[in-house]
């Protein structure tokens, strides 16, 4: 549903779940068949070719999310961005993009008064978040956020950074960070030949709530400009770095 509603791909480009296990020359599936367990058949229709391996690779991560069970925030960052300080700390306040938008990128007046009702959503999505760090450190002496975003080549206008010579790899780091594991993100994306800088035009990193000034819990933001993964040979190099990271870091 999300390649269709999200990333616009039209009616029939999309992935979705039906139990169909005679194959695809039924239209509909045989009744009276018991099953035993869970049943996923996943479909993905013809696209064109500069589709196909983004539909393809995005379906199983999503997949892969369902059956992990990772924490999803189902709504758009202009309803509600749950990655913004609720708080005088955060700098997007200054723009009208704080944790409930009121400007959109462009600056353009997209709601006066937001309804606060709306931060319950907020508080939902980071009270997870802070009971999958708790039960994480039951097991774990140490947990390590990677944060993980993309953005333009050059600065839109809401960016309170407007520098137009905008590295390949933002890494962003807040003032408590792990040493160890910075060296050798920086150390990989050297190897990889990319240009980065450091908290720039971004800074920072998404930390829980509870977690803000506990030293077994650090994060660590990799932005990565769109145009260096806008072909299937860059998209893969990208997969590559990250899961080098993934990798080394573990």
């Amino acid at each position: 549903i999300q390649l269709r509603s999200i990333r616009g791909f039209n009616y029939g480009n999309y992935s979705y779940i039906e139990k169909f296990i005679e194959g695809s020359q039924d239209k509909m599936p045989r009744t009276r068949i018991a099953r035993q367990s869970q049943y996923f058949y996943i479909w993905i229709r013809n696209l064109s070719d500069e589709n196909a391996t983004f539909a393809a690779k995005f379906t199983v991560m999503n997949l892969d999310k369902m059956i992990k069970g990772d924490i999803i925030f189902k709504y758009s960052r202009i309803f509600c961005d749950v990655e913004r300080f609720n708080n005088n700390n955060e700098i997007m306040n200054k723009v009208g993009m704080g944790v409930l938008y009121t400007k959109t990128s462009d600056l353009r007046e997209l709601r006066k008064n937001p309804s606060k009702d709306i931060i319950k959503y907020y508080d939902r999505y980071h009270d997870k978040f802070n009971k999958l760090i708790k039960k994480t450190l039951e097991t774990n002496d140490r947990v390590l956020i990677i944060d993980l975003h993309s953005y333009s080549k050059h600065p839109l206008d809401y960016e309170i950074d407007k520098n137009l010579n905008r590295p390949e790899i933002c890494i962003g780091i807040n003032e408590k960070y792990n040493k160890y594991d910075f060296e050798k993100i920086i150390y990989i994306t050297n190897k990889f030949g990319y240009i980065y800088k450091i908290n720039e035009p971004f800074c920072g990193c998404l930390i829980p709530s509870d977690y803000m000034n506990d030293n077994r819990v650090s994060g660590i933001m990799i932005e990565i400009r769109k145009d260096i993964y806008d072909t299937c040979e860059k998209f893969s190099k990208i997969k590559e770095y990250l899961k080098y990271i993934k990798m080394e870091i573990k």
